[in-house]
């Protein structure tokens, strides 16, 4: 290889770590009672792993010394949960600067992963085998407290979330209320067969609170819709529920899946 080509390889790899805006992936999982639904535990772990594949193909097109990106999987509060601080530091990686220790970070991150989502799941579903078991997950409380202090601002920001689509929890749980805007989604109750609920939905005076928080040019995809009511219309609701709040809070690009296949779901991740 000649200096010449030498130089011009070097140049074309530095040009493109400064074309390409690092990279933010957070997973966030809702470990309320949809985990009963059968095989559900498995099926969240399998699709975190393919949105960490998304991950790692963004990272070895930057030929991995090139990439400052970061991945981590974050757990919707819930109360008395347990603790998992100790398995979210576990679940965080960051590619960071260091271009002798890079290769091996994430080599070792994508061979621990698999286990570390093993214990997450087992320390959610441990003793629970009913709904009352469960303590509901504050979507809404993620959002407005944790969010925005993850997102970075120089960096293009993917949020991929898991849950059922529902904003329920306990009922001695604080719920916010302003007017008929919550911060749960028990307000669903009024739209189940009416012809004519998406109408109802979208009225400004109706819906979830938006959350007042500037989230810059974050992406959101919503997987695993899945309704627990018998209501013919009620997918659509959660779908339409999510998209009109996501929109008021200015989060233009998202996409919102209902619980399907594995293949569905690595389909729409490279589509996204």
């Amino acid at each position: 290889m000649t200096a010449t080509f030498k130089i011009i390889a070097l140049l074309s790899i530095v040009f493109a770590s400064y074309a390409s805006p690092k990279q933010q992936f957070i997973v966030v999982l809702d470990l309320s009672d949809r985990l009963l639904i059968t095989n559900q535990p498995q099926k969240d772990q399998e699709i975190v792993m393919a949105v960490f594949e998304q991950f790692e193909a963004i990272v070895r097109k930057k030929l991995i010394i090139q990439s400052e990106d970061s991945f981590r999987v974050m757990i919707v509060p819930q109360a008395d949960a347990a603790n998992f601080d100790n398995l979210e530091t576990a679940l965080t990686l960051e590619m960071g600067t260091n271009i002798a220790t890079k290769r091996t970070k994430l080599e070792a991150f994508k061979k621990n992963l698999p286990a570390l989502l093993k214990s997450v799941y087992g320390l959610a579903c441990k003793g629970k085998t009913k709904h009352s078991d469960f303590k509901g997950a504050d979507i809404w409380k993620f959002f407005n407290d944790e969010l925005p202090f993850c997102l970075e601002g120089y960096a293009q920001n993917h949020l991929y979330m898991l849950t059922d689509g529902y904003f329920d929890f306990e009922s001695n749980r604080f719920v916010g209320k302003n007017g008929n805007r919550r911060t749960d989604s028990k307000m669903l109750s009024k739209f189940r067969d009416r012809a004519d609920y998406r109408s109802l939905l979208l009225d400004k005076k109706e819906g979830l609170i938006p959350v007042k928080k500037d989230f810059g040019s974050v992406e959101v995809m919503v997987f695993e819709i899945k309704p627990k009511f018998q209501n013919l219309n009620e997918q659509d609701l959660l779908m339409l529920l999510w998209s009109k709040w996501l929109n008021e809070m200015n989060i233009r690009k998202h996409t919102i899946m209902p619980a399907g296949s594995i293949i569905q779901v690595k389909m729409k991740l490279k589509a996204f």
